[in-house]
């Protein structure tokens, strides 16, 4: 099959599998020649006669023709990706955006922050720096959901923790979890974050409420806005700066973003 060059068209990409992560949670896998993507970016999924949205692959870059979307179901398009079956065809636009600056986090100390399905995007990344990981200095993965069943990607927890520190958190803990509970601007803390303020890089991505918060409490830690990397959800309706449904200030989500440094967009929302 063809690949579509057209920004304004799509191309069929097979389902290869539906797996449940969590209540309304659902990973998807597509086949689609020819794909690749930068951790960070986004496609946009659209299904004949039920519309189009925005998602961010959360797989492993390195594997071309390939690639993984974590899905809440939360609409009419995800609600019925949710009926479709094995083999099954969708039409993927993209990928587009910047995407997280690879380069520039080279040799440095790296903080990612995830809350909720924030972790979907960052998932990319860390499989990047798990496979250059001579590259970067300190690595840590600071966590949060609301319960311990929304955590995402527990599979890979261990696969992950050989090679990068992981903190977790829930908002509320069950009778099995022994972890910590709070937000997860609680686990910005001296005691457990070893790195060199100077050479240091936060990655954040999750609901937009906790960026401030998460950005005050790493002050703290002597880390400036403008080591702040965040990354913008916005209702996206064509992925290509035509809309104007992703305004953020002066800039497009979809062109200009979605990873923006935070010093440039902390007054725009």
């Amino acid at each position: 099959m063809k690949k579509i060059t057209n920004q304004y068209l799509g191309n069929r990409a097979k389902l290869i599998s539906i797996k449940k992560q969590a209540e309304g949670i659902n990973l998807y896998t597509f086949n689609l020649p020819g794909f690749s993507f930068i951790p960070g970016q986004f496609v946009m999924l659209s299904l004949p006669g039920f519309g189009e949205a925005p998602f961010a692959p959360c797989s492993d870059p390195a594997k071309s023709n390939q690639f993984q979307l974590s899905i809440r179901r939360v609409g009419i398009v995800t609600t019925a990706l949710e009926k479709l079956q094995k083999y099954d065809f969708v039409d993927i636009r993209g990928p587009f955006g910047n995407g997280f600056p690879l380069k520039k986090l080279s040799k440095k100390d790296l903080i990612l922050v995830a809350g909720g399905m924030g972790i979907a995007p960052l998932a990319s990344l860390i499989e990047f720096l798990l496979r250059n990981r001579r590259s970067f200095n300190q690595i840590y993965l600071l966590y949060g959901a609301k319960t311990t069943s929304q955590l995402l990607f527990r599979n890979h927890y261990t696969k992950w923790q050989k090679k990068i520190n992981i903190e977790l958190c829930v908002e509320e803990k069950d009778a099995n979890w022994e972890g910590k509970t709070g937000f997860v601007t609680g686990l910005c803390h001296r005691d457990q974050i070893k790195v060199n303020p100077q050479n240091t890089a936060v990655v954040m991505c999750g609901p937009v409420l906790m960026y401030q918060n998460n950005a005050e409490a790493l002050a703290k830690l002597d880390i400036k806005p403008e080591q702040i990397l965040v990354s913008m959800e916005a209702k996206m309706k064509c992925g290509v700066g035509k809309c104007q449904h992703c305004t953020l200030g002066k800039k497009y989500t979809c062109l200009d973003g979605p990873v923006f440094q935070y010093s440039e967009i902390a007054n725009d929302f």
